[in-house]
């Protein structure tokens, strides 16, 4: 949720649809902000649909092998029968 990848596909989809009323914005995505190398922009506001094919964005896979391996965090809270966190 709100990795520079993550952003680009939301931006795709709320361009392509009538009823996507807003997307939130975060501040910054630490270390993971450099794993695209021309992240969506966001302009007073607004984030500006990339022309670039697919969904806007280059991956940079070398920065991504930079980062470090998946741990899984352990989760306190409610979660469903099947395991799933739950609000």
């Amino acid at each position: 949720m709100g990795t520079p990848v993550n952003t680009a596909a939301f931006v795709q989809l709320a361009a392509a649809i009538p009823n996507y009323v807003l997307m939130e914005a975060n501040g910054g995505n630490g270390d993971l902000g450099g794993v695209v190398t021309d992240p969506v922009q966001l302009v007073d506001g607004y984030r500006i649909v990339p022309d670039k094919t697919g969904i806007g964005i280059d991956v940079d896979e070398a920065a991504i092998e930079r980062q470090p391996p998946f741990e899984p965090l352990d989760y306190d809270g409610d979660k469903g029968p099947d395991g799933s966190v739950v609000h």
